[in-house]
């Protein structure tokens, strides 16, 4: 049986906040480098937002949330959509 890897893929879109120019976007990304369960990320200063597409098998949404909390600097504040 062949298995499509996409079914197991989530995305989430999140509100960042503490964003202070292109930098701090480059920063959160670079958190998230060789992060077990990270498929595909896009951090915006402009939009103040994060895109993650990522294996819930292997990373939660929490998880992500916390690894960019971590920093101090930047906080999520919701989703994207809110």
């Amino acid at each position: 049986m062949t298995e499509n890897k996409n079914e197991q893929l989530a995305t989430v879109t999140l509100k960042i906040e503490g964003m202070t120019c292109d930098h701090c976007a480059v920063s959160i990304e670079k958190r998230f480098a060789g992060k077990d369960g990270i498929i595909n990320k896009k951090v915006s200063y402009g939009e103040k937002k994060g895109d993650f597409t990522f294996n819930p098998s292997i990373i939660s949404k929490e998880e992500i949330i916390n690894t960019i909390n971590a920093s101090r600097s930047y906080h999520v504040v919701g989703n994207g959509s809110e």
